[in-house]
């Protein structure tokens, strides 16, 4: 279970730095997706699920981006190529369910 891998005692040995580091995480993550709620309202959601399943590559180009422009501290990830390349076909997979053709050559979108 993910609650038996967790070391408590390094909430208790955290500083000042890593718990603003964690609140900051935290309102981030709320910040989106209440966001991402307001937008249902407003966009289509064929839209929102092409933006959805682009974050995790968003998120591993800015971990690669940000330590080369002197974020101190961030480590990239270990991805390799073929990590990029199985996550480009994931977006895509989406892309194709989401605007598929019909048969008679018009785009329909997912509901």
């Amino acid at each position: 279970t993910l609650i038996g891998g967790v070391e408590w005692a390094d909430f208790t040995r955290a500083g000042l730095t890593a718990w603003l580091s964690l609140i900051f995480c935290g309102f981030n993550t709320l910040l989106a997706y209440g966001t991402l709620a307001e937008a249902v309202k407003y966009i289509p959601l064929a839209l929102i699920s092409v933006i959805i399943s682009l974050n995790p590559l968003i998120t591993l180009w800015g971990m690669k981006i940000l330590p080369q422009i002197g974020f101190a501290g961030l480590q990239a990830d270990p991805v390799g190529s073929l990590g990029y390349f199985g996550g480009a076909v994931a977006v895509t997979g989406v892309v194709l369910v989401v605007y598929r053709v019909t048969p008679g050559g018009n785009r329909a979108r997912a509901r």
